[in-house]
């Protein structure tokens, strides 16, 4: 009798088991480690995402994405006509978008993983160091046109700003703080893709290149703490309104972060750098599917020390980040 029991169990386990792998093989299962699932990642993220994807299918065997990496407005574009249900971008979504998603009563779920920091390019025989707000805001008002306009003792030389394309996030990060004006200007210049652009940038003294931060760290450098040689790093002036020693800083991980130390005070105050953007992931599954168990994969531990290792900065998960100066040190 004992026997025939311990059979039968094994038989409706076996059974179970046969049946999960039909239904993940048809697609008909979504689970948050489990069944088929397409989403949509900014093309800006793409070497972060595609090891978070590897790492989480790694880990979960009956988990299969499909991630599409386009362009971030293609992006949105996906996730409101329905061909997505989940996305990471670069931002929160418009108004305007979000009435679109009322329209299908479903409260999207928002989960921000990462920090951005937006870097600025020059050619490296370009004289110019650091930029003020000022002259950032002026560039993308159409106030300023040339070199001289941004700078004392530049010259009277025109630039071109230079993104990755006309749909780039961080093109509509500029258009959604400075003004639309950027979208249409005639001294944009399209890219194609991040390393079109620093190539670009590298041979061209008019450009100014606007890419994320995780583009120009130098990859032999594991610590993040130097960029890429092919081109130049401005550094961008210290907001008035923050009280510190630094007057400009560049877009490293330790002026991305947000300020915050824990033996003062429990306040996180703004990061050094201006221009940071948060990376969010945005559902529409309506229910706990296969899209938000990534999300909650890359809001994990393992997710954001990924996120850290690729030059972003974590979101979810408390980090030290170090700041690292080198100095001579002189020995009597």
């Amino acid at each position: 009798m004992m026997k025939n029991k311990i059979l039968l169990i094994a038989v409706l386990f076996g059974l179970v088991f046969a049946s999960c792998e039909n239904k993940v093989a048809t697609g008909n299962v979504d689970e948050p480690t489990m069944g088929k699932k397409r989403i949509a990642v900014d093309e800006s993220f793409k070497p972060v995402f595609e090891e978070l994807e590897k790492q989480f299918e790694s880990l979960y065997p009956d988990a299969h994405l499909d991630i599409i990496f386009a362009p971030e407005t293609k992006v949105v574009e996906l996730l409101l006509q329905d061909s997505v249900q989940a996305i990471f971008i670069a931002r929160e979504l418009s108004e305007k978008e979000k009435s679109v998603i009322a329209k299908k009563e479903i409260n999207p779920r928002n989960t921000r993983v990462a920090y951005d920091g937006v870097a600025i390019l020059v050619n490296k025989e370009n004289k110019l160091k650091s930029l003020a707000q000022e002259s950032l805001k002026s560039m993308f008002a159409g106030k300023s046109e040339s070199f001289d306009q941004l700078s004392e003792g530049m010259p009277n030389q025109k630039f071109s700003l230079v993104f990755e394309n006309p749909q780039a996030g961080t093109i509509n990060y500029f258009a959604n703080r400075f003004g639309n004006q950027v979208l249409t200007a005639k001294n944009v210049f399209d890219a194609k893709s991040p390393k079109e652009l620093i190539d670009y940038v590298s041979k061209n003294s008019d450009a100014i290149g606007f890419l994320s931060s995780i583009y120009v760290y130098d990859d032999v450098d594991t610590t993040n703490t130097t960029f890429i040689k092919d081109v130049k790093i401005l550094e961008l002036q210290v907001a008035d309104s923050i009280e510190s020693e630094e007057k400009s800083v560049g877009p490293y991980q330790y002026y991305v972060a947000m300020r915050y130390d824990p033996s003062v005070s429990d306040v996180r105050e703004a990061p050094l750098y201006p221009l940071v953007r948060s990376i969010y992931s945005i559902n529409l599954e309506g229910k706990v599917g296969l899209g938000q168990g990534f999300a909650a994969y890359v809001a994990s531990e393992l997710g954001q020390r990924t996120i850290l290792r690729f030059g972003l900065v974590p979101a979810t998960m408390p980090v030290r980040i170090l700041q690292i100066k080198n100095e001579n040190i002189q020995i009597k």
